[in-house]
């Protein structure tokens, strides 16, 4: 087959992933805590009609003769920049700024989101829209150590009323019981070296 039809497919082939890319950040537009991803391109190593060659005595000296082989995609990056936030009448509803992520549990398995939309479930545990345990520290205690200290955050109904989080993580309750204020753990954040590198 010619180069130049090797060229033109491989120009068609990645020009369709880059408009894959780009249908999926449409179709994420109201996707709560998304990233957006670009495609880069590069060119594929050319290949050498003739070699370069030095100037002699006689002759002065030639460039190399290349033919490009067409394109690649190099890779499909992530806007890490922050979105734009919006305001919720709802009193479990976060919004990080800056770097971070919630450490959410599904079973044994630990995730991280920057998807604030948090609601408690029948058993008042802090939990995602589906349903994965948000992870923090129980009391007013710091983390110390690895993940797995980490603990589920749960807003007893039958114990607590009027239960907020403040903007530093922290969720405190008012007792039933005595109308106490008490502090019940703080929601912890993640970060990563190199979070475009993410699955």
């Amino acid at each position: 087959m010619p180069r130049s039809l090797f060229s033109g497919t491989s120009g068609l082939n990645n020009h369709q992933t880059a408009m894959d890319v780009i249908a999926n950040n449409i179709a994420n537009i109201n996707t709560t805590g998304y990233k957006a991803s670009t495609a880069g391109f590069q060119d594929i190593v050319s290949q050498t009609v003739s070699a370069a060659s030095a100037p002699t005595a006689a002759l002065g000296g030639r460039n190399s003769k290349q033919i490009g082989l067409g394109m690649t995609v190099a890779g499909i990056g992530r806007d890490m920049t922050e979105g734009s936030t919006q305001t919720t009448d709802r009193p479990l509803d976060f919004a990080i700024h800056g770097e971070g992520y919630f450490a959410v549990k599904d079973g044994t398995k630990t995730y991280y989101t920057r998807n604030g939309n948090l609601s408690l479930d029948e058993a008042g545990n802090l939990v995602t829209a589906n349903g994965m345990l948000v992870q923090g520290v129980l009391g007013s205690g710091t983390l110390s150590g690895a993940v797995g200290t980490l603990s589920n955050i749960n807003i007893d109904g039958t114990q607590y009323s009027d239960y907020a989080i403040d903007t530093n993580g922290y969720v405190s309750a008012t007792k039933r019981s005595d109308g106490t204020k008490v502090q019940l753990g703080r929601v912890v954040l993640g970060t990563f070296n190199n979070p475009a590198g993410l699955d």
